[in-house]
């Protein structure tokens, strides 16, 4: 599918096609090899068949905007099923990796992902933002 100009299994959010994994939550444009998420940030991902999978993301919370929120749970959720709720202590680059139950995905298909911060910062009137993405997706 990703040679068609669909979604594969992975993107970083400085690819020139990385709008095309987007589904809602995210800012507009990258900011270089970045993107500010929103409130609730989703992405769609084409997976074959797996025998195994894991959901990998790389991500930040900057230090001006961790001032506002303070400590971030994100709530992590495939195809509707929740996966795991990972609390983040500190400002700074993160790195999150999840074993996939394989009865979550959907072999063929775009697979949906969704990351709920528990908390956004406003330090712009009327834009909520929760971190910052690197890169996210699925390996084996």
């Amino acid at each position: 599918m990703e040679s068609s100009g669909g979604p594969g299994h992975f993107v970083a959010m400085s690819d020139a096609n990385a709008d095309v994994y987007i589904v809602a939550g995210f800012r507009q444009q990258s900011e270089g090899a970045w993107r500010w998420a929103n409130a609730h940030p989703a992405l769609r991902f084409y997976l074959p068949r797996l025998v195994r999978a894991k959901f990998v993301m790389a991500f930040a919370l900057p230090e001006q905007h961790f001032r506002f929120t303070g400590p971030v749970t994100l709530t992590f959720s495939v195809n509707g099923h929740e996966l795991d709720r990972a609390r983040y202590e500190n400002p700074g680059e993160q790195q999150y990796t999840h074993e996939v139950p394989l009865e979550f995905l959907k072999p063929d298909s775009i697979n949906f992902v969704a990351i709920e911060p528990d908390k956004v910062a406003a330090p712009i009137p009327g834009e909520k933002l929760s971190f910052v993405l690197i890169r996210a997706g699925f390996t084996e």
